[in-house]
Order: structure tokens, then C-alpha cells, then sequence
């Protein structure tokens, strides 16, 4: 691919080479999450969509917060995503606004809007599972996913974008805003 791949994306790829098995009967990796794909897949789709890149021409690179929102980009690694890859993509992007971080993770929340779950993967983890030690987040067996505390009974929100949200209420809580 001729990128970096980040730290924690690496440290993640050497304990296990993506995820296998039903991704309706595993417990999420992070909310709304696809099962995360073996490097080999990651590599095939990137050319995928690195080739969609170039033939819809330069990205416009219109920003959103810490996040271009062209649909494809050479320097966006899809790590997660469904079977087909037809939605639901998360990727690590190494091409940023100034107010981004190289590495952060993205993920789609239609088939053109992203929302950032975290500066780096490790954070976005992190996160995840401090919800979850929290109380703040839990799993619903009824509903058969991970969502928030406040989730109500016939809510069916995009966990995506709610994780979002919440994170970045925990970060405003932490800086005292």
C-alpha cells in the first residue's frame, strides 16, 4: 500500500489477523461495528477504493472537523466492514484535517458521512471499554447490540454515531466545558 500503517493497528494485527465467524453473534469491537477484516482483505479493498479514488479525480477534501469527507482516499485504511464491503466501512485515516490526527478512526454512517470514534484506534478502545466498565454502555440482548445506557427500549439509533456523541460529551466532561 506504500503507507504506515499506525502503531496500535499493528500491535492489533499481531495478537489476530481480523475477525472471523457471524458478526451478528460477536460481541462488538467497538458500537455498530462490522467484523474487523485480515490484513489481506484490508489490502484488496484499499486498492479497491484507492482506484474509485483516482477515477473520480483530486478529493475536494471539504471538512468536517477533524475529517475530509470525500467518500474515497488513497490514505484511508478500511479495516472494518461487512461482507461485501458495501457499507458500515471503518477506516484509519492518515490523511487529517489540521484538527485531526493522523490514525484516527473513522467510520461511515451513510454512504457519504463519517463520524471520528477516536484520535487513534487504541483511544477509540479504550473508550469503548470504559463505557462498558462504566455502566454507561452495556449489551442488549433483547435488541442483540451494544448501545448506551440511555438507549431507549424502542430507540434503534446508529451506534456509530451515538459512541461519537458520547465521546465527545466524556471529553468536554474532562475538560471541564
Amino acid at each position: 500500500m506504500g503507507l504506515v500503517l499506525p502503531k496500535d493497528y499493528k500491535e492489533l494485527l499481531l495478537l489476530h489477523d481480523g475477525q472471523e465467524g457471524d458478526a451478528e453473534a460477536l460481541f462488538e469491537w467497538i458500537p455498530g461495528a462490522e467484523l474487523l477484516k485480515p490484513i489481506a482483505e484490508v489490502v484488496e479493498q484499499w486498492r479497491e477504493e484507492k482506484g474509485l479514488a483516482e477515477e473520480f479525480g483530486a478529493p475536494e477534501e471539504n471538512e468536517d472537523g477533524p475529517f475530509y469527507t470525500d467518500r474515497y482516499h488513497a490514505k484511508r485504511i478500511p479495516i472494518a466492514g461487512t461482507e461485501y464491503w458495501d457499507g458500515d466501512t471503518m477506516y484509519l485515516d492518515l490523511a487529517p484535517t489540521e484538527r485531526g490526527k493522523s490514525g484516527q478512526l473513522i467510520a461511515l454512517t451513510s454512504e457519504c458521512d463519517f463520524v471520528r470514534l477516536g484520535p487513534s484506534l487504541r483511544r477509540a478502545l479504550t473508550s469503548y471499554v470504559e463505557a462498558l466498565e462504566a455502566g454507561d454502555w452495556g449489551y442488549f440482548e433483547h435488541k442483540g447490540h451494544v448501545g448506551s445506557k440511555d438507549e431507549g427500549e424502542d430507540e434503534h439509533p446508529n451506534q456509530r454515531e451515538a459512541f461519537a456523541a458520547y465521546r465527545k460529551a466524556q471529553r468536554r466532561g474532562e475538560n471541564g466545558a
